[in-house]
């Protein structure tokens, strides 16, 4: 799931076209309607969210820096790997 702050919407679905992406984006209607914001609690960007196979969060991390590739990619196999 993306979702986008800035109303930027041509150059999010360029960007998401272009690197053949298969997510789904979110985007408030208006500037300044953060419902999107809100519904999800996103205090900062980026904000990743892996989910298990099962629907379940994992873990989130708010930023940039605070983990590395490699512990996100063990997060994200993780998710993939638990059984229901």
């Amino acid at each position: 799931m993306a979702v986008e702050a800035f109303q930027d919407t041509k150059r999010a679905k360029k960007l998401i076209k272009d690197k053949n992406l298969s997510f789904v984006f979110l985007e408030d209607e208006k500037i300044g309607d953060e419902k999107v914001y809100q519904k999800y609690s996103i205090s900062a960007f980026p904000t990743n969210f892996i989910f298990g196979k099962d629907g379940r969060l994992i873990s989130y991390h708010l930023g940039y820096g605070r983990h590395t590739k490699d512990e996100i990619k063990e997060e994200i196999l993780k998710g993939l790997n638990e059984q229901k």
